[in-house]
């Protein structure tokens, strides 16, 4: 009988199809990480090509490979000073240009834009070879397809010229999609290797770009970029093309699909501009573009402000300043910027577009229909100005008739508009018609404006009362929903963002970036458990992109699963083999762990791809910290402020290298400089508050962060702090109640709930409350640090050796490296009173390198109390040769000699004893020792100790 169980062939990026499998054995070959979720999929025979991460059969098991729940070996141990291993690469030849060509931005490629697949016409992810396979199990299947082409071409009765007319138009319905499609924009990138262009050509594809970016249209912005895009080409090394093809992709990225590809080649550039120009103006107008597309409006803030002051005639800096205003509301500072950027660029149209819009807010209109009215004698085909300049004639003039010819004149033209306006058009002219009872035409209208927003209730009102249905089940377009999103998102409604960018990934299910925006909103509000699964599905819902791969390793690590956060950098650097984004994220989990050498190794990594990164810096400068190399760590630190002086993680961190090289006072000084520049940035006091604890000033540190707490009440990292400060001035009530505030800000994150049980550990009357806040960090994260050894030294506290010996054991198995599970294991075995074990337990402690003094006088007494006198002197002995001064090496001397029968060096080593620590709290005690020895009485009373 036939076997009926369905059979899968898999598609790699390269084209090479593998198969046909058994689905038990496609999950393995998941499992083992051979396909990493960028993989095409069809059953065999005849199924179609569709993602593997959009196969229900394999979805969940992608999930749990991502999660790092499969097959997991031991994590390494927490501050295990091993050193990670890069995987295997070639070798990585840095990358320095040879001659630079310094210009106010400047100029590119070419006019032809592509247009996005349909859904499961994607092509899949890039992948490196897949995992050895049994030859009878292998199918080549890639020379077959070309086969079957050749066996159609000659089977074909049609001549050649139908078969190039079919394809074109099927190219001219990919284009021209009926109205009711979004059609989506893909970026060009820069080729490379292109033959070189004169110096007059480069000058003249950069005029005639900028000639295109200032008409302020589609169609112009993608003229600009084809003409921007051939001069990068024609010379790569004018940076101000560059500059000028990132601005250009700014105005174009709203139109744009928006994913790992079009993010790469956005990326590429801004990274080529930096490297060309690191600590300039072009190579930041590239870097602010950028950061812009992807929501990182807080560096924009950063870099924008600070540019301004160093080049304030810059028309581009006012522009971002201007549009990051409107988003907030700001009318009247937005007017004010918008039109200094019209003035210093007359000839650039958006400014006053961005202006007249703030006017009108500010119920100016007349000077709003001016400016509208002047960027229509410029460009007669600039339809946003028509339509907007015949919304106020309506509603502000009651000029219907003219509102109504300006409207229809812009949307007969059937150029693509941005959503808000076009729905604005179409509404209005539905009302228009309405008035005019022309009621057929304005249902059209009126329908339209629905699809175009179906969450606007005047319009299902219009739509009732011309007597249609409410049919559209969209929400809008999966791009405009983005764009929605991130308006939320800069004015900081993070859980109001969230709600639209879930929107977004629901009405595209491969819109990895609304995903990926999702889960950084998530964790923004501090619900990192959701915040996690949104990224998992954005690396699903598309593969190649990388910046989700290393937001979710980020976010692992930060939650000490570090396993999981390599596997998911692994898993990206199967896609992307070479990228300095991946490296830096093994840095970055290196750094977390402990690793310096690690983190350092990787951070050098990740500059030999990409020099200008001021991150990887950061990482490198932290590194070398951890090392001990804090001149190597302030030249690393100083590198990343040249490269962005807005950078705050560098600035803090220059920071606390300060006390170290020069003391706190200069340290001080240089963060209050901060403050007073940058006076609503919380970062700043929280850095302060931060110093000041190092340095054991508690009321200081008290007063900095409750600074930053009144700027930003939900800033975890203060709240953390303060409740240390808090702990550390005995004021444990409050310090408990600052911690239970942070934990209430996120229940899946356990660090707050494990610092209130240090707190409760400490007093014996509330070991029970301990060992129940220890529990519950357990349960919410089984990997967090040092959670079972506390909660095993609140059991020794209340004798309890053999629940402590369970710990141990259960810290072993995660951290199987950490010496300090060894150091609770002894110290279980001691209350239990099986010495052997305690030594044994203590000798591995010290082979984990704890090298720790008390350590050596610890197993010295497991070993005398087990009978191995000889062990005992001996290990004392090198803890003396090591640490002379420490009395607890003499006390336990004096025990041994006792023991021994030896009077004189027994009563000496007590003496000694007394004499390191005159008021140690056994003193009576040793006193009445030595009296019993000197009586001639060597008689000990075992007391375990």
């Amino acid at each position: 009988m036939a076997d009926q169980a369905p059979k899968w062939i898999v598609k790699d990026g390269e084209g090479r199809i593998y198969g046909p499998f058994a689905t038990e054995k496609v999950l393995r070959q998941i499992e083992k990480g051979y396909f990493a979720g960028g993989e095409m999929i069809a059953k065999y025979p005849g199924g179609s090509w569709i993602p593997i991460s959009k196969a229900p059969e394999f979805y969940d098991k992608l999930l749990d490979v991502l999660a790092g729940e499969a097959k997991l070996k031991p994590r390494p141990a927490f501050g295990a000073p091993e050193v990670a291993t890069p995987p295997d690469l070639p070798s990585l030849e840095e990358q320095k240009p040879h001659g630079r060509v310094v210009r106010e931005f400047d100029a590119s490629e070419s006019d032809a834009f592509e247009v996005s697949k349909g859904p499961g016409g994607a092509e899949a992810a890039q992948v490196d070879r897949v995992g050895k396979m049994d030859d009878k199990d292998v199918i080549e299947l890639t020379d077959l397809q070309s086969l079957k082409r050749e066996e159609k071409m000659k089977a074909s009765k049609l001549p050649l010229f139908l078969i190039l007319a079919s394809f074109a138009l099927v190219a001219l319905a990919i284009i021209f999609r009926p109205e009711g499609e979004p059609r989506k924009l893909r970026l060009i990138a820069p080729r490379k290797g292109q033959p070189e262009i004169s110096g007059q050509d480069a000058k003249e594809r950069f005029r005639r770009g900028l000639v295109f970016f200032q008409h302020d249209t589609l169609p112009s912005y993608l003229r600009a970029q084809t003409e921007f895009v051939q001069l990068i080409e024609g010379s790569p090394q004018d940076v101000g093309g560059y500059a000028a093809l990132c601005m250009t992709y700014r105005e174009l990225w709203s139109y744009t699909t928006q994913d790992s590809e079009d993010m790469r080649i956005f990326a590429q550039v801004a990274q080529d501009a930096k490297r060309l120009d690191p600590a300039g103006f072009n190579g930041a107008t590239c870097e602010i573009m950028y950061l812009i597309s992807v929501s990182r409006f807080r560096e924009v803030h950063g870099l924008t402000d600070m540019w301004i002051q160093m080049q304030s005639s810059s028309a581009i800096l006012y522009d971002v300043t201007a549009e990051l205003l409107k988003n907030d509301r700001k009318w009247l500072e937005t007017a004010g910027y918008a039109e200094k950027a019209r003035v210093l660029w007359g000839k650039w149209l958006k400014p006053y577009i961005v202006e007249a819009r703030a006017r009108n807010q500010l119920r100016q209109h007349q000077q709003a229909m001016q400016l509208y009215r002047a960027v229509l004698n410029a460009n007669p085909k600039h339809h946003v100005a028509r339509i907007e300049l015949g919304l106020i004639e309506m509603e502000s003039f009651n000029q219907v008739d003219k509102a109504y010819e300006m409207l229809k004149a812009a949307l007969d033209a059937e150029e693509k508009l941005p959503r808000e306006t076009e729905f604005s058009a179409t509404f209005a002219m539905a009302q228009i018609l309405e008035r005019r009872n022309s009621r057929g035409q304005a249902l059209g209208y009126a329908q339209r404006a629905y699809e175009l927003d179906p969450n606007d209730p005047t319009v299902r009102n219009l739509i009732m009362r011309l007597g249609g249905k409410v049919v559209s089940d969209g929400g809008g377009g999966s791009n405009e929903l983005l764009a929605r999103g991130d308006e939320l998102f800069r004015i900081g409604d993070y859980l109001g963002a969230q709600a639209v960018y879930r929107a977004a990934f629901e009405a595209d299910a491969e819109n990895g970036m609304a995903a990926m925006k999702a889960g950084r909103c998530f964790w923004l509000l501090n619900q990192s458990g959701d915040a996690i699964d949104w990224l998992k599905k954005a690396v699903l819902a598309d593969p190649k992109l990388i910046p989700a791969y290393v937001l979710l390793a980020d976010y692992y690590g930060q939650r000490f699963d570090y396993l999981s956060a390599s596997k998911t950098l692994q898993r990206a650097q199967k896609i992307v083999p070479r990228s300095f984004e991946i490296w830096r994220g093994f840095a970055l989990v290196e750094l977390r762990r402990n690793n310096f050498k690690g983190a350092a190794d990787f951070a050098k990594r990740s500059l030999g791809m990409y020099e200008a990164d001021a991150e990887t810096y950061v990482i490198m400068a932290k590194a070398q910290v951890g090392l001990g190399r804090h001149g190597e760590a302030q030249s690393y630190v100083q590198r990343a402020i040249e490269l962005d002086q807005s950078n705050v993680e560098a600035q803090s961190l220059y920071a606390s290298i300060l006390v170290s090289i020069q003391g706190i006072e200069p340290a001080l000084v240089y963060v209050d400089s901060l403050i007073d520049t940058y006076s609503q940035i919380t970062d700043y006091r929280v850095t302060k508050g931060e110093l000041l604890l190092k340095e054991e000033r508690y009321g200081d540190a008290i007063t900095a962060l409750k600074e930053a707490r009144s700027l930003d009440p939900r800033n975890k990292k203060a709240l953390l702090l303060l409740g240390r400060a808090l702990h550390a001035q005995g004021q444990n009530s409050d310090a408990l109640q600052t911690y239970l505030e942070a934990a209430e800000m996120d229940p899946s994150d356990a660090v707050p709930i494990f610092m209130t049980g240090l707190i409760y550990s400490e007093d014996v009357r509330t070991l029970k409350d301990a060992v129940r806040q220890f529990q519950r960090v357990l349960k919410i994260n089984p990997r967090h640090p040092r959670a079972h050894i506390q909660l095993g030294y609140a059991y020794l506290r209340q004798n309890m050796g053999q629940e402590a010996l369970a710990e141990a054991e259960l810290e072993r198995a995660v951290n199987p490296e950490l010496a300090d599970a060894a150091v609770l294991a002894a110290e279980a075995h001691f209350t239990l009173k099986q010495y052997e074990k305690c030594a044994n337990e203590y000798q591995k402690a010290v082979a984990r390198k704890a090298n720790d003094v008390s350590i050596y006088v610890k197993m010295a007494r497991c070993y005398r109390l087990s009978g191995a006198m000889d062990s005992a002197v001996s290990l004392l002995n090198q803890a003396k040769a090591r640490e002379s001064g420490n009395p607890d090496i003499y006390k336990e001397l004096g025990a041994t000699f006792h023991m021994r029968g030896l009077a004189a060096e027994a009563i000496d080593a007590y003496q000694q004893y007394l004499a390191l620590a005159p008021n140690a709290v056994d003193r009576i005690e040793i006193e009445a020792a030595i009296r019993k020895i000197q009586s001639g009485d060597l008689s000990i009373e075992q007391k375990g100790n």
